[in-house]
């Protein structure tokens, strides 16, 4: 959009009906008019009355421009709602500029804007703000060139952050010891770290390495341990004191991540990403990290956010107060009576036992006189181990199948490489029972027709 086509917008915004303040702790709320069922968006008090209704972005910037200016405020009703798209604030806000460059208020606003949500800017949109300036520049009084140079200095000094995320929920695992037990990833997960940017939403591989890490830890707790939280405490540093402090760790994690984040806008993605992130451990049944999550949500000094967040989108904090209940059944119900299948975390315990069958060395009847090699015996086949398999495969049997999403290649990769070092290739099997056909085959021969 072009300075000329920014004046010209002038004559077409529409201001709506006039209306006293009598407060200026107000915020945004929309409800459905009963003559037409349309959503209509009310500029109301904290007290939930109606003061005043607006018919888009450019009668709330009217509104909000009688009146001193508030940061929180216009960032509250401006800023972040949704719904707004970002050219059409901009085009508000310009055109009144234009109108009437001296008007500290808006240049206030404008100034706001640029540092609460300028990294999300693109180039191309820094550079109208850098133009608009300019066109106001020779315009400005001397009572306003204060106002007016610390907007630009902001603007100039504000980068776009197009290729770079601007949330990262870093968690680098490969760095964590707990009462000496180390994480040991997979390989394909040893050189990341946990994060997720605005752009690129990974949930799953997070909730899924956060699972990974988990039984890494917890190694030796038994499937039944994960319903009934049966942990045993007798010897030392037992696996309940190790599962206390991962779960400490990434609910700090989780608090941290909010808290430090110095952008409100960041911090709301912030705390968005973080219940989609809830939502994916249960999808995987991967619920220790899901209540981990949820308590890091819930931490005391989030409280204000989520209050905050409640005024311009409650349905996210509608969905974190039925994560909340949800995790109260989860706490005090068995796992297996309250999702009617096993965590699937135990997956990695069971293909770990698969492979412990497999991995034991056979006792060797050396009465014989004969020991076979050591490539024959990779290439024996137990069928006692067969049985001790079906047994686990059993148990195991319907969790992918009732899974509500399909894991990715990474991760069938991970709990599938277990399998393939159990020597049990179909190739090599049949190859064998070829190879015992024929001999068998010669020995009937053999005895038929004598030499």
């Amino acid at each position: 959009m072009t300075l000329t086509q920014l004046r010209q917008t002038m004559s077409d915004l529409k201001i709506s009906q006039e209306a006293k303040l009598d407060t200026y702790n107000c915020f945004l709320n929309e409800y459905k008019s009963d003559e037409n069922k349309q959503n209509k968006t009310v500029l109301v008090q904290t007290d939930s009355r109606k003061i005043f209704l607006v018919d888009g972005i450019s009668s709330v910037i009217e509104t909000l421009e009688r009146l001193p200016f508030s940061r929180v405020m216009w960032c509250s009703l401006v800023f972040y709602p949704i719904d707004w798209r970002e050219d059409k604030l901009f085009e508000c806000l310009s055109a009144r500029l234009l109108n009437n460059p001296n008007n500290e208020v808006l240049l206030l606003a404008l100034q706001t804007w640029v540092e609460e949500c300028g990294p999300e800017f693109t180039s191309k949109s820094l550079d109208l703000f850098k133009e608009l300036l300019s066109s106001i520049e020779s315009r400005i009084d001397e009572k306003t060139k204060v106002v007016f140079s610390k907007v630009k200095e902001t603007i100039t000094t504000t980068k776009s952050n197009e290729t770079e995320p601007t949330f990262q929920m870093i968690f680098n695992p490969a760095k964590l010891t707990i009462n000496g037990r180390s994480v040991t990833l997979p390989q394909w997960a040893r050189t990341t770290v946990f994060s997720a940017n605005i752009l690129n939403k990974d949930f799953l591989d997070i909730a899924s390495q956060l699972m990974i890490c988990e039984h890494t830890f917890l190694s030796k707790l038994q499937p039944k341990d994960f319903y009934l939280y049966t942990f045993p405490t007798s010897r030392e540093e037992s696996n309940i004191k190790v599962y206390l402090k991962w779960s400490a760790l990434v609910s700090n994690w989780v608090a941290f991540a909010l808290i430090n984040q110095q952008n409100e806008m960041i911090r709301e993605i912030a705390f968005k990403n973080f219940l989609q992130l809830a939502l994916k451990c249960l999808e995987i049944r991967n619920f220790n990290s899901f209540n981990s999550v949820v308590t890091g949500l819930l931490h005391f000094a989030n409280s204000i956010m989520v209050t905050s967040i409640s005024q311009r989108t409650p349905d996210e904090v509608k969905l974190l107060d039925q994560l909340v209940i949800l995790q109260a059944k989860v706490l005090h119900s068995d796992y297996s009576l309250l999702f009617d299948k096993p965590s699937i975390p135990c997956i990695k315990y069971f293909l770990g036992q698969i492979n412990k069958i497999y991995s034991e060395v056979d006792e060797i009847d050396d009465t014989t006189g004969s020991i076979p090699s050591e490539e024959e015996l990779s290439k024996m086949f137990d069928a006692s181990k067969a049985f001790l398999i079906g047994d686990i495969i059993y148990s195991i049997r319907n969790v992918t199948g009732h899974l509500e999403i399909k894991p990715n290649e990474q991760m069938k990769e991970f709990f599938l490489s277990t399998l393939r070092t159990m020597k049990l290739a179909n190739d090599e099997l049949l190859e064998l029972a070829k190879a015992s056909e024929k001999r068998d085959k010669e020995k009937q021969v053999g005895k038929v027709n004598p030499i």
